[in-house]
């Protein structure tokens, strides 16, 4: 996602990640989850352009996807893994 955000704001010259990190039982889907949040503390956007940067950041996994690698190789297994596991 970095590459990406380096493409649509392109006058931010470095971003600061903040990693996130949450997991526990739930309820109401009965099963553990474990989930990743990335934060750029100092990247501030609206609601439209955080919408901007899930589109691209799926295209571009599309993308890598379609070339058989490993990210290719890791959407498949966990789509395989479980019913629930979407895009």
């Amino acid at each position: 996602r970095a590459e990406i955000l380096h493409e649509l704001f392109p006058d931010v010259d470095q971003f600061e990640l903040t990693l996130y990190k949450a997991h526990g039982y739930q309820k109401e889907k009965g099963c553990f989850k474990a989930s990743f949040h990335a934060v750029w503390p100092k990247l501030i956007v609206d609601r439209a352009r955080a919408n901007a940067v899930r589109l691209a950041t799926l295209a571009r996994f599309d993308q890598e996807s379609a070339r058989g690698n490993e990210i290719f190789d890791t959407q498949r297994k966990l789509l395989q893994a479980d019913e629930r596991n979407t895009r």
